[in-house]
């Protein structure tokens, strides 16, 4: 049986990481080190990687951004960590060699 996990901790986590920029330099031919490097990946781009075996296969990432309506700031959620005034789904990836399998 195959298992996949859901994570969200990829910034800070240097196996994920490298695993997610190798996904990403696969299907897009870039990757995210260089930005991690020089401290612009903030709290506000948050990846959420399906792993197998160590190895992010997978992923979507949210960018967490100021909205605003009419010049009217809105508030759409919040954790501990931030405030969620809109969300942007992007990044939707997956390694080519699993886009004909299902389980």
């Amino acid at each position: 049986m195959r298992i996949f996990e859901l994570n969200c901790n990829i910034r800070d986590n240097d196996e994920l990481r490298g695993s997610f920029n190798a996904l990403t330099h696969e299907v897009f031919c870039f990757g995210f080190e260089d930005w991690y490097n020089s401290g612009g990946w903030g709290d506000m781009y948050i990846p959420h990687a399906v792993v197998e075996n160590g190895e992010v296969i997978a992923n979507v990432s949210v960018n967490i951004m100021p909205f605003s309506v009419g010049g009217e700031r809105k508030n759409y959620g919040s954790t501990a960590q931030l405030t969620a005034n809109a969300f942007s789904v992007r990044l939707l990836a997956y390694f080519p060699s699993y886009r004909t399998k299902s389980t």
